[in-house]
C-alpha cells in the first residue's frame, strides 16, 4: 500500500507511547519507519542507523531469484 509506512510510524506511536517510550525516541522510530519508503527524491542516509535499516529493508533483492518470487507473492 502506498502508506503502509505511515500507518506502520502510526502504529508505533499507538502502541509503544503507552508504555512509556520518550516522545524523542518515538520520533526516532517514526524517521526510521518513513525512510523506508524508499522515495525517488530521497537523500542518502545521514547516520548509520538509517543507513543499516535500508540494507536489511532491502536486502531481499539480492536473494536468489526463487526466494524473491516467494517474497514478492506473499
Amino acid at each position: 500500500a502506498a502508506d503502509n509506512e505511515a500507518r506502520s510510524a502510526d502504529l508505533a506511536f499507538t502502541l509503544l507511547g503507552p508504555l512509556g517510550v520518550p516522545r524523542s525516541e518515538l520520533d526516532r522510530v517514526a524517521q526510521l519507519i518513513h525512510a523506508t519508503a524508499h522515495l525517488p527524491d530521497d537523500r542518502p542516509p545521514g547516520d548509520r542507523e538509517t543507513m543499516i535499516l535500508l540494507d536489511a529493508d532491502l536486502a531481499i533483492l539480492g536473494a536468489a531469484p526463487e526466494r524473491y518470487a516467494r517474497y514478492a507473492a506473499a
